[in-house]
């Protein structure tokens, strides 16, 4: 339970490695005997523009944002 945040690089490894194309995130939270939900959030890799996209879980997860910096 929280909010957390999670910080990569780009020139660190495997994301130095990722072909510049279009990926999906996939977010998942499962409880042990409860609710599961999955949520994903589409991005462009390897642009010149920055970019921020959030999504909306229903029951398990709350806003998840992405934001790429180039």
């Amino acid at each position: 339970p929280g909010q957390h945040t999670l910080t990569f690089e780009g020139d660190d490894s495997p994301l130095a490695d990722l072909p510049a194309g279009s990926y999906l995130l996939y977010i998942e939270a499962s409880r042990e005997v409860g609710g599961r939900e999955v949520l994903s959030i589409p991005f462009e890799w390897g642009g010149d523009a920055a970019a921020e996209t959030t999504v909306t879980g229903e029951s398990e997860l709350g806003d998840v944002t992405l934001t790429l910096k180039p």
